[in-house]
């Protein structure tokens, strides 16, 4: 205990999984009222550590082609992840993202229109690497065969 010098002191602890823990405070060898504190301990948030890939945000997507690719949250804490894809005018596009169970999830969109789209990935309300990605989306059908 650090004493603080105006009554009280100062304690710092590093826990080392996430859980609720009890913190004991005593004075005179006695329990302070409302001691012991429960105190929940989130696991750490990484967004630093979410990983994009896949064929629908490559240079191979088309138009009105359904697109997916994986977002791998696997080793970087839980936290709500937000997928937009936006159009050429800059509307949202309809996307699915669904929960593999293993930290990884597959985004499941289809491009309405040719042109470029940007598709925004956030892991705890922050970008994440290399988010936002450029795509450019290619018509349907190659007109040059």
């Amino acid at each position: 205990c650090k004493d603080n010098k105006d009554g009280s002191c100062s304690v710092e602890y590093i826990p080392f999984t996430p859980g609720d823990y009890d913190v004991n405070i005593t004075f005179g060898g006695h329990p302070i009222p409302g001691s012991p504190f429960r105190v929940p301990v989130k696991e750490l948030v990484d967004p630093s550590k979410v990983k994009c890939s896949g064929p629908g945000l490559g240079t191979g997507v088309r138009a009105h082609v359904p697109q997916t690719f994986t977002v791998d949250c696997s080793k970087a804490g839980l936290a709500p992840l937000e997928v937009l894809v936006l159009g050429p005018t800059g509307v949202s596009e309809p996307t699915k993202v669904i929960d593999n169970g293993d930290g990884k999830h597959t985004v499941h969109y289809t491009p309405t229109t040719d042109g470029p789209f940007t598709v925004s990935v956030k892991y705890a309300d922050q970008e994440v690497p290399r988010s936002p990605f450029k795509i450019k989306v290619q018509p349907t059908h190659d007109a040059s065969k």
